[in-house]
């Protein structure tokens, strides 16, 4: 304790190793007690003295202990991996060792240590190294040998099938609204948990994925059932992780995700997923045999329909540009037919053209029998299945025969949704009493549940696709659309709020009213996170509507500036996106004086308080500039942007900071005639009072990183070709590369040949002084800060870098 104070008054220096704060041990004296024991029920201690005090410890005390022979090993398996993740995080030698010592710990021993130490995989992976993936392909391809001799008992079969998941790293990007409900605009983590793993490798070789392919296909061929388990002789160990959140949209609630037991099945569906987001969809033909073998194992049904619709959003996830994002995998196709036909078969009645109540009576019969017989807070495999057939029919060709049929049965789920909430239509097949759902006087629904709102209103867009792509028509979904948009429930609003903006190219234009009167309702919802999705996507609701009718974007358009103050203050974030699409709307050209609105809505936010709104503000400020439509204004943006630089407020001069790096990135050009010298002036100048690390740090470390690639510019430019840097300012609208002036007649960017000319072009245009003062002084040098920076921060092995710090991450916050 008073070596940590010591260290929190600086007087003892914290270590860099990532995610620890450690403090470096000071062994007292010039050598370690020798001959250490660990005493009894002590080793939980030293694992985390090992991740606090770092190298010097865990080499004089840890290792010593851990190395005895009256050591727990059965306990110490539990432990290894975090002691691992702690030693090689603090650049320990004895990380190798420790390797060494997981392998002895995982070949041999009792059950239950080797069960714990396969649990530890997941703490080595954490590490995200080539060390770390080298030593898990170690250890998969030690446990796929034993498989092969037959001396892995079940047990650890499931374990090595629990920890698989815990082993990658998941992307990024959460799932995201769409079309097909994988890419878009809003993110469904807050409202539903995945099972994410913040850390994980990413250095995943082919062997590493055959020797788990290898291991998850033995183990589901020699999978028991629940009714051979515990009581008839397969004993199951026990485990740290019994408990997962629930995954996908298979939680249908907006409260937090409760922790629910997941069941053995559903183990081996989560780690077949896990082997394919590691692999990729292009190497379906590589891991695609653990899937086969789920099929062929009738124990498994109920888990794959569960994760056959998860399976299809990922393999059906195409790249960016490709039509709706979605694309089919020709490999897989034969698959995901199959494993459909295989969860639920349509009757060969179907075959022909069935009417609509004889497709609403056989698909409502499936959910209600599914629904009676299942047991949990979710709705039954059966049930989440039809309701996610969107996502399914989006990864399958269109060419496959029964395609047609089963966006029948996607239909009368939908349909579903009208009879669980009590809706009665005129001329409708069904019957809607207190307590019961009909078709012709037969019992649907008492009491059950035969449809799972969420992931409808989840996939409605992909619905209202599929059946304009198989040419079905659908006078429902708009009506499904409107009842979605004012439900009780603020998760089905919340989901509907998010995709609108992708309606009106489906639905057409005799649905724009029902559409836009949706709209305005969602705009003003009470639940701010249902406001979110409107504000997050207006103007590209607005620039959908205006595509086919512009008379009715025009008042859409105009509420975008004189809506409700309060609409956009209810959340910080609500007027970052109201920034970020400013463009868009100068761009649609809907209001007469929307450039007006735009440059006084512009010139107040950028005094914001909120950091990110000003971020994005001075972003689009600049974006703004290769607006046509904003050409009269340029002298102004300009002017307004330079005033952040030479501002005395601290405030003012971060957000032009930010201006300064979104600029040198879109503009070089631009930023070197009217920003840079600003940036200059912030860096020179000493000021009394503590200022925030990200400007004092960043502003020079940005002007570092300008000054050395004009250096090496300049040193190369007798080897480029005239019009080479003409490309990096086209997006600002400049004509040709040179020095950039302003002409206040024209109202428009000029770019003449010389800073001379520039400034004589400006003063004969009238231009002030001031104006003429901000162009970079033709011959200056840097000054000797700007030379001790550059040699600070600069590498020259990588001219483009930012400075970094040991582990990879950027060292300064700004």
């Amino acid at each position: 304790g008073s070596e940590i104070s010591e260290a929190m008054k600086g007087n003892v220096e914290y270590s860099a190793v990532p995610r620890h704060g450690t403090v470096p041990y000071p062994v007292r004296g010039s050598e370690v007690p020798q001959n250490i024991t660990l005493r009894e029920g002590m080793l939980d201690a030293l694992q985390l003295l090992s991740a606090v005090l770092g190298q010097r410890f865990i080499e004089s005390y840890a290792m010593p202990c851990i190395s005895g022979e009256t050591v727990d090993r059965v306990h110490l398996a539990s432990l290894i991996g975090k002691i691992y993740y702690a030693a090689a995080s603090s650049g320990s030698s004895v990380s190798i060792e420790l390797r060494q010592l997981h392998i002895s710990l995982l070949a041999k021993g009792s059950e239950q240590q080797r069960v714990n130490a396969i649990d530890a995989l997941a703490d080595i992976a954490r590490l995200e190294t080539m060390e770390a993936s080298a030593h898990v392909e170690e250890c998969c391809r030690l446990l796929e040998e034993s498989i092969t001799m037959a001396e892995v008992p079940p047990a650890l079969l499931e374990s090595v099938v629990v920890v698989i998941p815990t082993l990658f790293r998941l992307p990024d990007e959460d799932i995201l609204h769409s079309d097909v409900g994988v890419r878009g605009g809003a993110a469904l983590t807050h409202q539903i948990q995945h099972n994410k793993t913040p850390q994980g490798l990413h250095h995943v070789s082919s062997g590493l994925l055959q020797s788990l392919c290898s291991i998850l296909t033995t183990a589901i061929v020699s999978f028991q059932d629940k009714s051979t388990s515990p009581s008839t002789g397969v004993h199951i160990p026990k485990r740290r992780n019994s408990t997962e959140p629930v995954t996908g949209l298979m939680l249908v609630s907006g409260d937090p995700a409760p922790k629910i037991r997941k069941s053995r099945e559903d183990n081996y569906v989560s780690a077949a997923l896990a082997v394919l987001r590691a692999a990729g969809k292009e190497q379906w033909d590589a891991i695609h045999a653990p899937w086969d073998a789920l099929v062929k194992c009738s124990a498994f049904r109920g888990a794959l329909c569960a994760g056959l619709p998860l399976l299809c959003r990922q393999l059906a996830i195409g790249p960016p540009g490709t039509p709706h994002g979605r694309e089919a995998i020709p490999a897989a196709q034969s698959y995901l037919q199959s494993a459909l036909n295989y969860c639920i078969s349509i009757p060969p009645t179907f075959a022909a053209n069935p009417s609509k109540k004889e497709v609403l009576l056989w698909t409502w019969k499936h959910m209600a029998a599914a629904d009676s017989e299942h047991i949990g807070q979710t709705a039954s495999p059966i049930v989440k299945l039809l309701c996610q057939l969107p996502s399914i029919l989006s990864a399958i060709d269109g060419t496959w025969p029964d395609r047609k049929q089963w966006v029948r049965v996607m239909h009368a789920a939908y349909a579903a949704y009208f009879a669980d909430r009590g809706h009665q239509f005129e001329g409708e097949d069904w019957t809607v009493t207190e307590t019961q759902v009909l078709i012709d006087a037969e019992v649907i629904k008492e009491d059950t549940k035969i449809s799972d709102p969420l992931a409808l209103a989840y996939q409605l867009p992909a619905a209202i696709r599929l059946s304009k792509e198989e040419k079905i028509p659908w006078p429902e979904a708009i009506r499904l659309h409107m009842y979605m948009g004012f439900d009780e429930a603020a998760d089905i609003r919340w989901m509907i709020s998010h995709s609108i903006h992708l309606m009106p190219a489906l639905l057409g234009e005799e649905c724009l009213d029902v559409l836009c009167e949706t709209f305005n309702k969602l705009f003003a919802d009470d639940d701010v996170d249902v406001a979110e999705g409107i504000v997050k996507n207006y103007m590209y609701f607005v620039r959908a509507v205006a595509e086919i009718d512009s008379g009715k974007a025009v008042p859409l358009a105009d509420q975008f500036f004189d809506s409700d103050p309060s609409h956009w203050e209810r959340r910080l974030t609500f007027r970052s996106y109201q920034a970020a699409q400013m463009v868009l709307h100068i761009e649609s050209g809907l209001c007469e004086d929307g450039e007006d609105k735009a440059m006084a809505s512009i010139i107040n936010l950028k005094e914001h308080h909120c950091p990110q709104v000003r971020k994005q503000v001075v972003r689009e400020m600049v974006n703004m500039l290769s607006c046509q439509r904003m050409l009269h204004k340029q002298q102004l943006l300009l002017t307004a942007l330079v005033s952040l630089g030479t501002s005395g407020k601290c405030r003012q001069r971060q957000s032009f900071l930010w201006a300064c790096e979104y600029c040198y990135e879109r503009a070089p050009k631009l930023f070197a005639e009217y920003l840079l010298p600003a940036l200059r002036r912030i860096v020179e100048t000493k000021r009394p009072g503590a200022e925030g690390r990200s400007l004092t740090v960043g502003a020079p470390a940005l002007l570092a990183r300008v000054e050395g690639r004009a250096v090496r510019s300049n040193a190369n430019a007798s080897s480029e070709a005239p019009d080479s840097t003409a490309s990096q300012v086209t997006g600002l609208g400049l004509q040709s590369a040179g020095t950039a002036s302003l002409q206040p007649g024209s109202g428009s960017i000029r770019v003449s040949d010389s800073p001379r000319e520039a400034s004589r072009e400006a003063s004969s245009s009238g231009s002030s002084p001031k104006a003429s003062a901000r162009r970079v002084p033709s011959g200056r040098g840097a000054s000797p800060l700007i030379e001790s920076l550059r040699a600070q921060y600069e590498d020259p092995s990588a001219p483009h870098s930012s400075p970094t710090a040991r582990n990879g991450s950027p060292r300064f916050g700004g």
